[in-house]
């Protein structure tokens, strides 16, 4: 499910800032996304596995499924409950008010990588 944010706005980025107007370094910022979007009802946790690995690195570490590129951030979960779409929408919104709080303008992609079916009610 893609969903995002409005669009970033036109220009160049500020002096000190990280390509998005936010001058919160990319570890620190991943990290808060991560909690973030970690804390929704339904997320078991962010996912990094896949074709193209889902990380920020940053010197000292790196934050799994949490991407911080360009224009967008890209954050990936593995949920543990259903219906995905609404927990998706939780997702984006716990990922936007992170971002904003920095007066970070990039868009928030969600997308769900996978369910731990074994947490889901027998049918």
């Amino acid at each position: 499910m893609r969903t995002s944010t409005s669009s970033p706005a036109a220009g160049t980025p500020p002096a000190g800032s990280f390509g998005s107007g936010s001058t919160t370094p990319p570890g620190q910022l991943a990290g808060q996304l991560r909690d973030a979007v970690t804390a929704v009802p339904g997320v078991a946790r962010c996912a990094s596995a896949g074709p193209v690995a889902v990380t920020t690195q940053f010197r000292g570490g790196s934050v799994p499924g949490i991407r911080l590129a360009g224009d967008e951030v890209r954050i990936h979960v593995v949920l543990d409950a259903v219906p995905a779409g609404p927990i998706a929408e939780q997702v984006h919104r716990a990922a936007a008010a992170v971002l904003a709080e920095h007066g970070d303008t990039r868009t928030v992609l969600v997308h769900i990588a996978d369910l731990e079916l074994e947490s889901l009610p027998d049918s």
